[in-house]
């Protein structure tokens, strides 16, 4: 049996809260997008939830659980070799404070038009059902998103950070891959963190949970 087929299993990857929602991995709305191919992937987080049962500084946890789970991802073909790895990340406002669309409700456009071929197959279905049907939510969404993994590398990260479990962990979109500087710009986000090969930058992740993950902090820089 493959190293993939041990790690994604039979087992459905959604979720909803503590009980899973149960999904096909096989099933996409992206079925143009082989899971071999590149894409763009958006964490989400309850940083609440982090803030009250881990710590306050909640990017850090988040970030470090999704280098680590992807670290796991990427092991059996060689780790991080060869790896080229763009970061944003920031918490999805529902209010704009100038004239540009809150990121919440762009990110919500970009569902309900299926934008850059957005696929929510894999995000609690509570949240995936507010972006929908474009109503607010009484919690903090923090987005954490990377540029380019493989799909199948995001499916295994998802997996992995659902049976950690990780806490205040919403799940993913996976969209096409396109500039994350403009994801970032769209959505309010920060895009300032690199990877290339074992060696990082701009990441929010304590220098343990980059150890864990098999990198170091390097001096890198975010083009542009």
């Amino acid at each position: 049996m493959s190293f993939w087929k041990d790690l994604l299993g039979d087992k459905p990857l959604g979720h909803k809260n503590e009980a899973r929602q149960p999904f096909d991995p096989n099933s996409s709305r992206t079925p143009d997008m082989p899971p071999w191919e590149p894409c763009d992937a958006l964490f989400v987080f309850d940083a609440d939830e982090i803030s009250d049962r881990v710590s306050g500084g909640y990017g850090a946890y988040a970030q470090g659980a999704i280098l680590k789970a992807l670290s796991a991802a990427r092991a059996p073909e060689g780790g991080w070799r060869a790896a080229l790895i763009y970061g944003c990340d920031g918490d999805l406002l529902e209010q704009s404070f100038g004239e540009q669309t809150p990121g919440f409700w762009k990110l919500g456009s970009w569902f309900r038009q299926g934008t850059h071929a957005i696929d929510a197959t894999l995000v609690d279905f509570e949240i995936a059902d507010l972006l929908q049907l474009g109503k607010p939510t009484t919690r903090t969404l923090y987005l954490v998103g990377l540029e380019p993994p493989q799909r199948r590398h995001v499916i295994a990260s998802h997996k992995v950070l659902l049976e950690a479990p990780t806490v205040g962990y919403f799940g993913v979109f996976i969209l096409e891959p396109i500039s994350l500087t403009d994801v970032a710009n769209s959505l309010g986000l920060v895009a300032k963190a690199v990877i290339q090969g074992s060696e990082c930058t701009g990441w929010l992740a304590s220098e343990d949970a980059l150890r864990e993950a098999g990198l170091y902090v390097g001096k890198l820089r975010y083009p542009g």
